[in-house]
């Protein structure tokens, strides 16, 4: 005799903590939700970066969506990556940006190379809480 959750391992059913938001289909791991946001934010920031030399709408959505995919499609056990990532990728993605397109003052010291990535940070802050916020 075989218990329900034998049954239902055995029929290829998703258990409760393996649910994405649709209840039939198995999310990703930790890792697959970090991986699909930054592939989609390195994405947004290669096409603003060769079309514009600066961070623009294609690095929003990008960043957004990937973002907010990533968490919909994470495992309901995997959730606390995909919603702290936000604001670690745009940490890490906005001063990569402003190091890459040669924004960085030549002169001035630490004070004015801090002043030159916090700028676009702050900048990106609503785009940063409107997508921790859906």
């Amino acid at each position: 005799m075989t218990s329900a959750r034998e049954d239902a391992l055995a029929s290829g059913a998703v258990g409760p903590g393996e649910r994405s938001v649709v209840r039939t289909v198995r999310g990703l791991r930790w890792w697959g939700a970090l991986a699909l946001a930054a592939v989609l934010t390195v994405a947004g920031v290669a096409v603003d970066l060769l079309a514009s030399g600066e961070l623009g709408v294609v690095f929003t959505a990008c960043f957004a969506g990937g973002c907010i995919l990533a968490t919909a499609w994470a495992r309901r056990d995997s959730l606390f990556v995909p919603l702290v990532q936000p604001p670690l990728l745009l940490a890490v993605a906005v001063p990569a940006v402003v190091v890459a397109s040669g924004s960085l003052p030549r002169s001035g010291g630490t004070a004015s190379a801090l002043l030159a990535i916090g700028g676009p940070l702050v900048n990106g802050f609503p785009t940063l809480a409107i997508t921790t916020a859906i």
